[in-house]
This record gives C-alpha cells, sequence and structure tokens, in this order.
C-alpha cells in the first residue's frame, strides 16, 4: 500500500489497514500495476473553524504577523502585500517628463537636415 506521501508499507490480503491517519489518497498495489485507489477525508472537527487570538498566532507564526480588526480592510491589505503599491502613477510622471524632453531636445536641433549639408535640394547651379 501506498500512503499519501509516498511510503510504502507491505499489507496482507485482508485489506485491513492500520496506521492510516494521513488524508488523502490511497493506492494499493502489487508488484507494478494499481489495483486500487482510496481516499480517506480529514475528520470533519477540523473544518470547524474559529477565531484565533492575536497572541496565539504571533506565537504560532512569529512576530510577522499584522492582525486586522476591520474586514473591510482586510482586502486592502492583503491586495497591497500580494500586489504591492500602485505603479501607474510614478509611470505616467515618468512617461511626460520623457515626452517633454524629446520636445526640448527637438526643438534644440537644427532647423532641416539639409541645412547640414549646404545646400537645399531645390538650388540649380548655371553652368554657362
Amino acid at each position: 500500500m501506498r500512503f499519501p506521501s509516498g511510503r510504502e508499507v507491505e499489507i496482507d490480503g485482508t485489506r485491513t489497514v492500520r496506521g492510516a491517519g494521513e488524508a488523502g489518497f490511497y493506492t494499493f498495489v502489487r508488484q507494478d500495476s494499481v489495483l486500487s485507489i482510496l481516499a480517506l477525508n480529514p475528520p470533519s472537527s477540523e473544518s470547524f473553524l474559529e477565531p484565533i487570538e492575536v497572541s496565539d498566532l504571533q506565537e504560532a507564526i512569529g512576530k510577522s504577523v499584522i492582525p486586522i480588526d476591520r474586514t473591510e480592510a482586510w482586502d486592502l491589505s492583503v491586495y497591497r502585500a500580494r500586489q504591492g503599491p500602485e505603479l501607474w502613477w510614478p509611470l505616467l510622471l515618468g512617461l511626460l517628463l520623457l515626452l517633454m524632453a524629446e520636445a526640448l531636445m527637438a526643438t534644440s536641433g537644427p532647423a532641416s537636415p539639409l541645412s547640414r549639408l549646404g545646400g537645399s535640394s531645390g538650388s540649380t547651379e548655371s553652368g554657362d
């Protein structure tokens, strides 16, 4: 028999299993072939969720616990912790600064590319 954790134990043919305290799928195998798969659910008492005291939570997890009293603030707190601050405002400001810098560079350059060549395309030379 293969436990949900991957540990394998040899059992007799009665399919009486002792020590199956893990929740998950138990696989009954013979050599390399799977005979059957059974699911073992955790006790229903583990599904009764009750609020924990902040001091008990800090003792179990550590001092990095941030208690939130109001449920409305919880959504925002989780969002900020997972996503971080909103970045659209600094990015928009940076884009505007880049556009202003580009406009300044465009106006400070030469009037036309032809002025660097020393003539214009419309001029003709007289070769009498």
